[in-house]
């Protein structure tokens, strides 16, 4: 049994430390006045579409991706939780009462099947969070770093083809 959480706190640890690495969403650079001269490169409408779509999708992921994370860590202290009280209550456990000793084994096997389930999310979650970095990385490398035409923008949001 300590084998099988010794892996679960080391996919907690592990999953921690990702959990942090993703805390924000991304933002477009900055909106420009049409005219406005810009010292850096600017994007095409259609870029700016792709762009706000992009933007979308991450958005949308890294909150799916939180919210996985927050039941990831409630159920890191149902473990630890249940851990800390079977350690507890195996000195005091009467063996020569079945029913105790019956009862006890239960919960080995419920705390062992959580340890198993959660075991089982953690890499598909550090799939997910490595894939969203890519994206988020991809997203400021083409997105992130350039300016944008305002009316360009109100025009998007408001399903109109901008203005060239």
């Amino acid at each position: 049994m300590n084998r099988k959480l010794l892996f679960a706190l080391a996919g907690l640890i592990t999953f921690l430390a990702v959990d942090s690495a993703i805390a924000g969403k991304v933002r477009m650079g900055p909106g420009l006045a049409r005219g406005t001269k810009n010292a850096g490169p600017t994007l095409s409408a259609a870029d700016l579409r792709d762009c706000m779509r992009r933007q979308d999708a991450i958005n949308a992921a890294s909150d799916a991706l939180g919210k996985r994370g927050a039941s990831m860590k409630e159920a890191s202290i149902w473990i630890d939780t249940r851990e800390t009280e079977l350690k507890r209550l195996k000195p005091q456990l009467d063996t020569s009462n079945r029913e105790a000793v019956d009862d006890y084994k239960k919960r080995v096997g419920e705390l062992k099947k959580a340890v198993e389930e959660f075991n089982a999310k953690v890499d598909p979650y550090h799939a997910d969070a490595k894939d969203l970095d890519a994206k988020v990385d991809a997203f400021n490398d083409t997105c992130a770093v350039k300016a944008y035409y305002e009316d360009d923008m109100r025009a998007i949001a408001a399903g109109r083809v901008p203005p060239k």
